[in-house]
């Protein structure tokens, strides 16, 4: 069984990816949260509008470098600043640096950021997705072993979620079986591509909890997720905005998150 702060009813995996009947919570007991979240960015929102241009870039640009290394760093990989900040400079112009020698995966993990904001308001696609986890890998390696990318997993073997030492393994959680991968998708893509309602802050979170339900991926599911979670924020807002740091949260809450 699982459960989300959100999600107030228990549903089992195959509610979950039933479509939007399967996404079910309850406004009442989640309309606190959200009007208090509202409130929060009303005010941030307030702040931006009384600054100049160049100070919000800069803003942007540190919010940005930040979650980079926070939504590597919930993974388990920790970025160089000195890697990820020339490229956030030749980005946005306003963090001068003399190094210009980016690493490509750090690179595809800033162009997958980019595009979930920047080109929100496109649908997503079992291309897109594809070509954001792509970007995450450019070896076609995660550590020392070679995954597939560009493309939803099709091993045989149960996609799960495991702790423990070898032999002493505690599974938390298996997904759909790879065969069933596109039918899944399909369908929480449709959902995803659908109207906002009745809030986008709940849609990121049902949008995010189904995502990594279907677990689509050899690897890189959480950093998609994520980003995900980043267009769906983006699209709430009307505007490619970059001082929401949700990967920041997660990650000082990772224990919550898991």
């Amino acid at each position: 069984m699982l459960r989300c702060e959100l999600c107030i009813e228990e549903c089992a995996p195959a509610k979950l990816s039933g479509g939007q009947a399967g996404l079910r919570y309850d406004p009442a007991k989640v309309a606190a949260a959200v009007a208090f979240a509202r409130r929060a960015q009303g005010a941030v929102e307030g702040k931006l509008a009384a600054i100049g241009f160049e100070q919000r870039q800069e803003i942007a640009a540190e919010t940005w470098t930040q979650e980079a290394l926070s939504t590597a760093a919930i993974e388990g990989e920790r970025l160089d600043l000195a890697a990820v900040r020339p490229s956030i400079a030749r980005r946005l112009g306003v963090f001068q640096s003399k190094s210009t020698d980016t690493p490509r995966h750090v690179e595809g993990l800033l162009d997958v950021m980019d595009d979930a904001v920047t080109q929100a308001d496109k649908p997503v696609t079992h291309e897109r997705l594809h070509a954001w986890q792509a970007a995450l890998f450019p070896t076609g390696f995660s550590g020392m072993s070679r995954i597939r990318v560009g493309g939803y997993r099709e091993h045989a073997e149960p996609m799960q979620i495991v702790t423990g030492r070898i032999g002493r393994e505690t599974v938390h959680y298996e997904a759909p079986p790879s065969a069933a991968v596109p039918v899944e998708m399909e369908r929480s893509l449709a959902w995803l591509d659908g109207p906002i309602e009745p809030s986008g802050l709940v849609k990121a979170v049902l949008a995010h909890l189904w995502f990594e339900t279907i677990h689509p991926f050899e690897d890189g599911n959480g950093r998609v997720g994520r980003a995900i979670v980043d267009l769906v924020l983006a699209r709430d807002a009307g505007e490619p905005s970059r001082v929401l740091r949700i990967s920041q949260q997660l990650l000082t809450r990772r224990g919550d998150y898991y």
